[in-house]
């Protein structure tokens, strides 16, 4: 019975297995089931109905390293999906209990266990020990492995080898957006503004309606110096998602940038007036970490002012 699911699921005839699956499960409660169940809503991204499935499987049989291997992953894609940091904790907790359990190292001396658990140690903040457990990858040649591993250096602050690993990335999908962005940022960071405009141009050319694309560019050419060339850009940002804090706090910044306290005030008490609590904190909290970024002193105690009065 089993190889009949293994085929639906290999043929992606998914209505079918759930519906098979559900039939079966009112004669016989078997964790394989449970765990065809699993794979099949992993498949079709409905995590949550998945980790469900999944967990019952583990608990059918806490033995099988293949059924905690998908909870691990279930799990995972679940903590992306819903920014819940409990599943992304329960998947890092999981992955010693799989290495403990998988004697014949099948699964965890294998790409993708390893990839998984980089992504994980990367989302915990763990990046020295995501690119060690990276680097054991044996299949280096893909997108997976060049884009985690840029996004790990440009967390540990290596813009440099962060640009090789992203250029090497876009070997394999040159019209990937947020790839192109994520080179802005680090060409930023190195004060290479000419090429992170390049860089930010194209990834707006490709996808012109992400309202973070056009923040970027203002923020470069704030570095730049250009004024107008900024606020056109985060107007069109807010346009976009008129709003979001975190680009009003932008504006707010991009404003002092150009000593123009007073707008500053003005963008943030319009914003108090119209937003809901958790709006105005987001702002404040965004606020709080471009003070501790701020180059000058006048700039730190210009945000400090604003924060007075609203935050």
């Amino acid at each position: 019975m089993n190889n009949d699911l293994e085929e639906l699921l290999k043929e992606g005839k998914y209505d079918e297995l759930e519906n098979k699956i559900t039939q079966l499960l009112k004669t016989r409660d078997d964790p394989a089931y449970h765990y065809y169940l699993a794979l099949s809503y992993f498949f079709r991204k409905k995590y949550s109905k998945g980790y469900k499935e999944a967990l019952k499987a583990v608990r059918g049989s806490p033995e099988n390293p293949i059924y905690l291997f998908t909870l691990i992953k279930i799990a995972y894609n679940l903590s992306r999906e819903t920014s819940n940091d409990k599943r992304l904790k329960e998947a890092y907790n999981l992955l010693s209990k799989l290495e403990a359990l998988d004697k014949e190292k099948k699964i965890v001396e294998s790409d993708e266990y390893l990839l998984l658990k980089s992504n994980i140690l990367y989302d915990m903040g763990m990046y020295d020990e995501g690119l060690k457990e990276l680097e054991k990858i044996k299949n280096k040649d893909a997108l997976d492995y060049f884009k985690l591993k840029a996004d790990i250096l440009y967390n540990l602050k290596r813009y440099s080898e962060a640009i090789e690993n992203y250029n090497q990335a876009l070997k394999y999908d040159p019209n990937n957006s947020e790839i192109h962005y994520a080179l802005a940022l680090s060409y930023e960071k190195l004060n290479k503004t000419d090429e992170a405009i390049g860089e930010i141009e194209k990834a707006i050319n490709i996808d012109p309606e992400n309202p973070y694309y056009y923040e970027e560019k203002s923020k470069i050419l704030t570095l730049k110096g250009d004024k107008d060339g900024a606020m056109e850009n985060i107007e069109k940002a807010l346009s976009i998602d008129p709003d979001n804090p975190l680009l009003i706090s932008t504006k707010i910044f991009i404003l002092l940038s150009f000593n123009l306290k007073d707008k500053a005030l003005n963008v943030l008490k319009e914003f108090s007036e119209g937003s809901v609590k958790e709006e105005m904190e987001a702002l404040c909290e965004d606020l709080e970490a471009r003070k501790a970024e701020a180059k000058s002193q006048e700039m730190k105690d210009s945000i400090e002012e604003i924060q007075l009065k609203y935050c």
